[in-house]
């Protein structure tokens, strides 16, 4: 058998081909060229029946795009790279040049634009890319260079380019004409308007301009011109704006002397000139650098839909600012702690600046332009102290710069608690005297600075808090206190400040106009005399590191608790549901903790639980108070996942600094990490657990291992990791907390049985379901009396059981526990219960899938008459609506109603439309009843509407949740489903393979899942004409049944029954009666002769003896 690559590579050249020729109208010649066909041989035949252009075709292919893909192949090879992955980036290749081929616009763009057609094919590849691994990601990338080069070349000799080419001139010129008409008809009224049109022109090109800008990132703004020093260093920093080919600059100096307030003043020229590009990057770690860096690619629309690592997203950034047309643009990396940190993370480019901001001068010297910044001359800061002061004492003005070593940060500060205090320098000078002598303020470490720096900025601050009134002054030491601690980068300013979000004449039960006015007093002052700035847009306040560094040892040293007080306050607070009125997140008890995900409520699992999530207590408390309407949900769930992802941006600052990780300790600050990743999961922002990683390290590896904190940290960490898709990292966590729980010489019984029942779901999750049943099998044997006091987990572990029995393909040993799970619910919690109606839910769901549809509408329908009562727009209200369609669409597609299905799908649009408004578009229910309506959609036979309503989705489903996470892949394999049945065979086998490959990599070898899609994978090679292949995966995927299902699981059937259609397909029916010769024989010693599979393989057997009309 060939190599598969370099089949595959043919394969690239054969299409290309393919479109060359068609550009040139050979439609019989491009069938010739075929997969697997050689090349060269194709194109030579071709040449002798073809015309002189095409002979420059297939000379030019020959030459270029074969010698080209020839010398990638070998170096990618030589890399050790999968043979199999190169592979797999040729079929993508492929299938975008069959996209293409009829694409007369991309072929005179070729021509008029040919510098502009890569971006052009990257950008079509982007959608293809999710189906590349990451080693191949490089060689799918020269492959589409050199594919768009080809095409730029020989476009220009193309027939079809002249017919495209006066297609469009012929459509010019009837546009000049009618657009001629319409002017004359209106030249009188075009005339007057000239002048009001010249006028806005400058404005138009000005919001053009805006519009293409990107500032990004919490640059610090720069101080009022009456206070700003012009520098000698400036001039320097400067010479980046004039010339755009200089290398790197780094400005040196001492914490305090300026340097961020240069980078700053540089960034704000350049946001004024209208730069395309101008990046403020908090380089204060690597950890930082990284996040800043995936943040901005993310703000210049860098694919990211197949959620590449960190290291991924920023080469691929770094690739569109080398590859940009030339442009001014600028980076400044603030901070930058060591050279180290920054290695590899710099970006290069035409026209792009970069600039860091360091105390730390080694290393800098060969790569870098240095720019050493020093403190004032004294003649500055005098002119500074005086001018500031609005005094004349230049001999107290020399003393106290003196005693400052002229530091710029220390000479602001005491100029500005001297002219806030109308204290003559002279004054201020021996008043610093007395309080150097009677304060034990520490010097700052480091021979640059003097002993009075630090008692300067601590006077500052006291006289700045002194100065204010009595509420005010309490909020102002709370604002410095968390911004001492809190991240270094900033804090949102909405959370120092509540007044910026408040409307006029605000009074809802949220605002505290006394105390909110007091925190807009005290930060406006601090901000007025600079102990603090704000960046350039206000969205964030910061403190200077000198500043709060001096703060933090003096607090610490007197007050350590406040210290700490304040800053959890304000992460304490944000966390906190809106009102009043709703219950405490950690007001759960012990044996609810298992129940999320141990119930169906939908076609795919759902991120849904049988309690209200505390996110949903927060909701549904503000609608229960009429803060919150109906329609305006999905705005508040929006700003919800703001606040979220400033309260992750603070934990994981917090985590990885080492002046504030003690913070972490605090139970309050660990119940807001705990909620946080618990939210997160909720909100469908599984992946911002990540950046939570850390803070759970380091809590759980300095925690006191007493705090019961602790191990609810773990599991919803484990649980934000199971809904990202990382369900063997989930596991392990839970598997590790179970060990440790029953360890435990304490051991409570209630919580090891929720830990076990968690695992039991985790297993699941994770494709390990005979694990799960075993296990669930376990708990529900035991005695389980202990736990009288809350009866309704045993009926969710009985749940769980019927789950996971039907995931292993026994519905009929999950309906005795689910009728049984239904009675119990009625007697226990009462028939109109909102648990009760979820639980004939799940028994209406194992009915619809048994095939007894009337039963299981009957049980939709009791549910929905009573949830409609009490929760008429309750996301389980349009779930099981969601259900009882799709079990109306499964009825009449057995009976051959029409009216049904068109009903149901009629039924499903208004869910998909009432989630929307209730929720959001993204929200994970939101996906799930788009994919319900797609399916229900090809179904119908509308295979158009379902494949784009599925492509959507696929979309959607990546930019939320990931293109790995399972939910997406299940998106993958419907979508490769419905391109299927409409004979889109290449497109539908990529999806395919790529869906297996993923879901046993992140699933692991033994999910069930991976059996379905091999059994579409199957079906669609044998509806190809691809025989062989179909039976290979056929015999696979029985052997995989056979290993991994109990033997009465429908899977067995389905892939049987792929058997006898294939060798139907293939007119063999001897074929076919030794293939199920084979499996009788083999399945009866495993089984025994009367088992129900083995008899109806026997069947199977007979009908294909009995059916000769299909094997002729």
């Amino acid at each position: 058998m060939g190599d598969p690559l370099l089949m595959t590579v043919v394969g690239v050249g054969a299409a290309l081909t393919k479109v060359f020729l068609r550009a040139c109208d050979a439609v019989s010649a491009a069938d010739l060229v075929e997969d697997g066909q050689d090349l060269f041989g194709a194109l030579s035949r071709v040449s002798r029946r073809s015309a002189g252009s095409k002979d420059q075709i297939e000379s030019g292919v020959s030459r270029a795009l074969a010698a080209r893909i020839q010398e990638m192949h070998k170096h990618h090879c030589g890399q050790d790279i999968d043979r199999q992955l190169l592979s797999g980036a040729c079929t993508e290749v492929e299938i975008i040049l069959n996209e293409i081929a009829d694409d007369g616009e991309l072929l005179l763009s070729a021509v008029l634009n040919p510098d502009s057609l890569p971006a052009v094919f990257h950008s079509r590849a982007s959608q293809r890319r999710m189906n590349i691994e990451e080693r191949a990601e490089p060689y799918f990338d020269e492959l589409i260079d050199a594919v768009a080069a080809q095409y730029a070349a020989l476009a220009p000799w193309f027939p079809r380019f002249k017919i495209e080419a006066f297609k469009s001139i012929l459509s010019g010129i009837d546009e000049i004409q009618e657009n001629s008409r319409l002017s004359l008809d209106a030249h009188a009224v075009t005339q007057d308007k000239i002048d009001t049109l010249s006028s806005k022109f400058d404005e138009v090109v000005r919001h053009e301009n805006k519009l293409s800008r990107v500032f990004f990132g919490s640059r610090p703004d720069v101080v009022a011109e009456n206070r700003f020093v012009e520098r000698s260093e400036q001039e320097h920093l400067n010479a980046l704006i004039t010339n755009p080919t200089k290398q790197p600059t780094v400005l040196v100096g001492m914490r305090g002397c300026g340097k961020t307030q240069l980078a700053s003043a540089l960034a704000q020229q350049c946001e004024d000139k209208n730069w395309s590009l101008v990046a403020w990057m908090n380089a204060g770690s690597p950890e930082s650098i990284t996040s800043d860096l995936v943040e901005l690619a993310r703000e210049l629309k860098i694919d990211t839909s197949d959620q590449p690592a960190p290291k991924t997203i920023i080469r691929r950034l770094f690739n569109r600012l080398k590859s940009a047309d030339p442009s001014d643009r600028l980076i400044v990396f603030d901070n930058v702690e060591d050279i180290n940190d920054i290695c590899g993370l710099v970006p290069t480019g035409n026209g792009l600046r970069v600039v860091a901001t360091t105390t730390n001068d080694k290393g800098w010297n060969y790569q870098w332009d240095t720019i050493r910044i020093g403190v004032f001359d004294r003649e500055k800061s005098i002119d500074y102290l005086l001018t500031a002061t609005k005094f004349d004492d230049r001999d107290a003005a020399d003393a106290l710069a003196d005693r400052l070593g002229d530091l710029p940060l220390a000479i602001a500060q005491a100029a500005a608690t001297a002219r806030h205090k109308d204290l003559p320098l002279a004054r201020y000078l021996k008043r610093l005297k007395s309080c150097g002598e009677e304060l034990v303020v520490r010097p700052i470490p480091g021979d640059e600075y003097t002993d009075d720096v630090a008692t300067v900025l601590w006077m500052a601050v006291e006289a700045a808090v002194d100065s204010m009134k009595n509420g005010t002054k309490q909020m102002a030491r709370r604002q410095l206190g968390a911004l001492a601690l809190l991240a270094e980068s900033g804090v949102p300013t909405r959370w120092l400040d509540p007044t910026v979000e408040q409307l006029d004449n605000d009074e809802s039960p949220d605002t505290q106009p006394d105390t909110d006015e007091d925190a807009h007093d005290a930060l406006t002052e601090l901000i007025h005399r600079s102990i603090v700035q704000q960046s350039a847009d206000g969205s964030t306040v910061m403190l200077h590191r000198l500043q709060a560094r001096t703060i933090r040892e003096e607090w610490i040293e007197t007050e350590e608790g406040d210290l700490y007080d304040q800053a959890a306050y304000y992460l304490t607070t944000v966390n906190d549901p809106p009102t009043g009125s709703v219950c405490s997140n950690n007001q759960h008890h012990v044996g609810q903790h298992s129940r999320d995900n141990m119930e169906v409520l939908g076609t795919r699992a759902h991120p849904d639980s049988d309690e209200l999530h505390p996110v949903q207590e927060k909701t549904l408390g503000q609608i229960r108070d009429g803060l919150v309407q109906i329609s305006d949900l999905s705005q508040f769930e929006a700003e919800l996942r703001v606040t979220k992802n400033e309260i992750v941006e603070q934990l994981h600052a917090i985590s990885i600094q080492k002046h504030s990780r003690a913070q972490l300790h605090r139970p309050d600050v660990a119940k807001v990490l705990s909620d946080t990743l618990e939210d997160i999961s909720y909100l469908g922002m599984p992946h911002e657990a990540e950046k939570l990683a850390t803070a759970v390290e380091y809590v759980c590896a300095t925690g006191q291992r007493d705090c019961g904190l602790l191990p609810i940290i773990r599991k919803n960490y484990a649980l934000a990791l199971q809904r990202a898709g990382r369900v063997h990292e989930a596991v392990d966590g839970f598997e590790s907390l179970l060990k440790e729980e029953q360890e435990k010489t304490s051991s409570h019984f209630s919580i090891a049985l929720t830990m076990r029942s968690t695992l039991a779901l985790a297993y699941q999750n994770s494709g390990q379901t005979a694990t799960a049943i075993t296990l669930l099998e376990e708990i529900l044997h035991e005695d389980l009396t202990t736990i009288s006091h809350d009866a309704e987990i045993i009926l969710i572990i009985q749940n769980g059981l019927a789950l996971a029995y039907q995931n292993d393909g026994r519905l009929h040993d999950s309906l005795p526990l689910l009728e049984q799970n239904l009675d119990s619910y009625r007697t226990l919690l009462g028939k109109e219960h909102h648990h009760t109606q979820i639980a004939r839910n799940n028994l209406a769901y194992a009915y619809r899938k048994l095939g007894r549809f009337d039963d299981s509408l009957r049980e939709f329908e009791i549910a929905l008459s009573i949830l409609k009562r009490h929760q008429q727009n309750h996301q389980h209200t349009l779930i099981v609506t969601e259900n009882y369609a799709l079990t109306l669409r499964d009825k009449g597609r057995e009976e051959n109603d029409q009216e049904a299905i068109t009903t149901a799908i009629i039924t499903l649009r208004d869910c998909l439309e009432r989630h929307i408004d209730l929720l959001s578009l993204e929200h994970p229910y939101t996906l799930t009843a788009r994919n319900n309506l797609a399916d229900a959609l090809l179904d119908a036979g509308h295979t158009e509407e379902s494949i784009e309503l599925h492509r959507f989705n696929l979309r959607e489903h990546v930019r939320v949740l990931g293109p790995l996470h399972p939910y997406s892949l299940t998106i993958v394999n419907n979508l490769a489903s419905a391109l299927f049945m409409r004979c889109k065979f290449s497109e539908s086998i990529s999806l395919l393979k790529c869906c297996i490959r993923e879901y046993r990599r992140i699933l692991g070898p033994d999910h069930h899942e991976a059996l379905v899609v091999r059994n579409t994978l199957a079906a669609v090679y044998r509806e190809s004409g691809r025989y062989r292949e179909a039976l290979d995966e056929n015999k696979l995927n029985l052997s995989e049944c056979q290993r991994l299902l109990s033997p009465d699981a429908p899977q067995f059937m389905l892939v049987l029954n792929n058997f006898a259609l294939t060798y139907c397909k293939m007119g063999s029916r001897e074929g076919a009666i030794a293939e199920f010769d084979r499996i009788h024989k083999e399945y009866a010693e495993y089984y025994g002769k009367d088992h129900v599979l083995v008899t109806t393989i026997q069947s199977m057997r007979d009908s294909i003896i009995a059916d000769t009309v299909h094997f002729k």
